[in-house]
């Protein structure tokens, strides 16, 4: 497993972790929500299944995110993305290696009162 630490220059923070019971990992990934979205390939259709996020979809989650911003909410992203054994990153890797082509697995909206 591998930590990469928040980062506010990234404005994210990521874990490497083992994948069921083979040999690949799973990057789960969560930091600011329009950071994030760049980062983002795919998104998970009702059924939970992921899907390339087409452009109409990136821009109705762009719309979302600046609508809960102008509402004073911090929006947070989180995301995963599956690595197949074959392509497991070596150990010292950067987060900016692995932290890519992710599925955006979810929105949260939290209150910041201080915005």
């Amino acid at each position: 497993d591998m930590l990469f630490p928040f980062s506010s220059a990234r404005k994210r923070m990521s874990t490497l972790i083992m994948a069921g019971s083979g040999s690949g990992r799973r990057l789960l990934t969560k930091g600011a929500a329009e950071a994030m979205l760049e980062r983002c390939a795919f998104v998970l259709d009702p059924s939970g299944k992921a899907v390339k996020m087409q452009m109409a979809k990136r821009t109705e989650i762009t719309d979302l995110i600046a609508e809960w911003a102008n509402m004073s909410y911090r929006v947070i992203a989180l995301a995963h993305r599956d690595i197949p054994a074959s392509l497991v990153p070596a150990p010292h890797c950067s987060d900016d290696e692995v932290a890519r082509e992710l599925v955006l697995d979810a929105l949260v909206a939290i209150q910041d009162p201080l915005r």
